[in-house]
């Protein structure tokens, strides 16, 4: 961010946090990984983490790399791979 003048972002990853804490960041940019969006522990997913921590106000942009890795997504997100659909409903 830094190299495009956007250097007062904080990034954050949801990596370290097995525990799939609530994300406390008040702003700011989350890298989440593909595989990462239908990942779980025995209480919460981390799409579910992620919503919340988005909520349903949230108006802002989801940026993609590698799209393709949400592959076999239909129109209506109802079929395709599993990281296609959390794709789609995000």
């Amino acid at each position: 961010f830094r190299d495009i003048g956007a250097g007062n972002i904080k990034c954050y990853s949801l990596k370290d946090d097995i525990n799939y804490n609530p994300i406390t960041y008040k702003s700011g940019c989350i890298f989440v990984t593909y595989s990462s969006l239908v990942a779980r522990n025995k209480n919460k997913t981390r799409f579910e983490q992620l919503l919340d921590w988005l909520g349903s106000e949230f108006d802002g942009p989801i940026l993609f790399d590698e799209s393709h890795k949400a592959k076999n997504l239909s129109n209506d997100g109802k079929s395709g791979s599993k990281i296609g659909q959390n794709v789609y409903n995000l």
